[in-house]
């Protein structure tokens, strides 16, 4: 039978202010153009550790008319314009954020470049973690066998056999690819994919957090 996908009422409050208020579905696309995918790279960038609906908002402001080339507008910038536009914008962690669109700017990575990196590529990109890698990859790129550890999928692996899953995303390699194994292993015995069970398990926060209002 298959297990429950449920929450324990402490963690939805705990998590409550933790998860980004968006429907998962409608972030999946496996198409979009070079300015699409450039302007869902910087929204990974952005919602790191943050509200993803209010970041969201904050990525719109520092663009403003420039979305239809958001790497040209801010490759265009130098170091300290680029921090004045984010302070503007109070997108916080300026230095981060800026230290990636350097870098970006540095080794001319933009759409198509993108495209091709491994997930250890984007590792290692300055401010770019392994949960952010996955999530641009998952929600971007087709039949990625990848684990987004968020908090909510860690409170759910909790509370179907795994007591021992962290609170907080592993900050670790090892401890990451450890937790991501067995994700993987759970999509498995539901025979969904990994972007499938990630929205299972989305829609049924959200539901629960609802109730909890």
């Amino acid at each position: 039978m298959q297990a429950s996908i449920s929450f324990r009422y402490k963690e939805l409050i705990t998590l409550k202010e933790e998860i980004p208020l968006v429907n998962t579905n409608s972030l999946i696309n496996y198409n979009r153009d070079d300015p699409q995918l450039e302007h869902f790279f910087l929204r990974c960038l952005l919602v790191a550790g943050k509200n993803a609906t209010v970041q969201q908002n904050k990525l719109d402001r520092v663009l403003g008319s420039n979305k239809d080339d958001p790497f040209g507008y801010l490759f265009s910038l130098d170091y300290q314009s680029i921090i004045s536009l984010l302070k503007g914008s109070k997108t916080g962690q300026y230095k981060r954020i800026a230290n990636t669109i350097t870098h970006l700017k540095c080794n001319n990575i933009r759409a198509s470049k993108l495209r091709d990196l491994t997930l250890k590529e984007l590792e290692e990109i300055p401010g770019i973690g392994p949960k952010t890698a996955r999530f641009f990859a998952i929600y971007s790129r087709e039949n990625q066998q990848v684990a987004v550890l968020d908090t909510h999928i860690l409170a759910w692996m909790r509370e179907n056999g795994h007591e021992f899953a962290p609170r907080s995303t592993p900050s670790t390699g090892r401890a990451y690819a450890l937790w991501e194994t067995k994700f993987l292993w759970e999509c498995g015995k539901r025979n969904k994919t990994p972007v499938e069970l990630d929205n299972i398990i989305w829609k049924e926060h959200r539901q629960q957090t609802s109730k909890g209002d």
